[in-house]
Parts: C-alpha cells; structure tokens; sequence
C-alpha cells in the first residue's frame, strides 16, 4: 500500500503505523529493566522505517530502525519518559540494554525526544516504539499540491 501512495506525484512522504500523533496510543503493556522485577507500564506503538523522520521526530540517543526492518523484531525505541520510568538514568545509558516484557527481551536501540503524542494539555506518557511489519492502523501522507480540492477528486 505505501508504495501505491509513494508512486503518486502529490505524496511526498508516506509512512504506516498503529497510532497517529493527535490520537492516544492505544495499546499499552508492562514492561521491566533487564535484571529486575519492578514492572512499569508503557504504551506500545508500531510504526515503519519512515515514520520518525516523517513526523520530524528526533532520536536524541542510538539510532532510529533501520531499513532492514526484518532485523529489527527484537529492538525497541523508547521515548524519554520510558526510559526514565524504567529506571535508565540517561538517554545514552539506555541505549543497548534490555527490556523484558511477556514474549521476551528487547534491546534499546534508540531514545526518542519526548513530543505530545495528543493534546499540548497532556503529560507525556511512557511510549515503547517497535518495528511493525504489516498490521497497520494507519497510513500517514504528507501531500504537495497547489490545488488539493482538485486533486482530491482524481482518486
């Protein structure tokens, strides 16, 4: 599906994900540090390759996923609040260690500056970002066209 949009000359960027910034973040599960058993919640959300640098989000640590998103099942980007609230004690201090959740262990590979995932009004919620591969919700466009009404009626 992301190719069929990426094809048309009006998108610019596309991405897919299972939440939209603007919406809350559905899904959440519980989480712990590698090594202990102090459970903490934080929402889960799935996104693809493109779907920090379409948003304009910002890795302040590590790295973002990478294209070869097959490879990636197994590590997660957390957001600032996540990794304070697992117990990291800085961003770069996360980076290559490992969270445990039901299914197993996952490695931080990255740190994601916190931004507001729904109103400027709410606190930043604990956020566990993974490579999705194909479950989507939703299919993200940045669009550019002189004459959107016009295009609009084309599809």
């Amino acid at each position: 599906m992301l190719t069929e949009f990426e094809r048309q000359s009006e998108i610019s960027a596309a991405s897919a994900s299972t939440d939209i910034p603007g919406k809350e973040v559905g899904n959440s599960t519980g989480f712990w540090k590698k090594g202990t058993t102090n459970e903490k919640r934080a929402r889960t959300l799935g996104v693809d390759t493109k779907f920090i640098d379409n948003y304009g989000l910002k890795i302040i640590a590590g790295r973002a996923f990478g294209d070869d998103f097959g490879t990636e099942q197994t590590n997660v980007i957390l957001n600032e609040t996540a990794a304070r609230v697992f117990g990291f004690e800085t961003p770069e201090s996360a980076v290559g260690q490992q969270i445990t959740y039901s299914d197993g262990d996952l490695t931080v590979v990255g740190i994601l500056k916190d931004y507001h995932q729904q109103s400027l009004r709410d606190d930043y919620d604990p956020i566990v970002f993974y490579a999705n591969t194909g479950s989507w919700s939703y299919y993200s466009l940045k669009v550019t066209t002189s004459d959107m009404q016009k295009n609009a009626g084309k599809r």
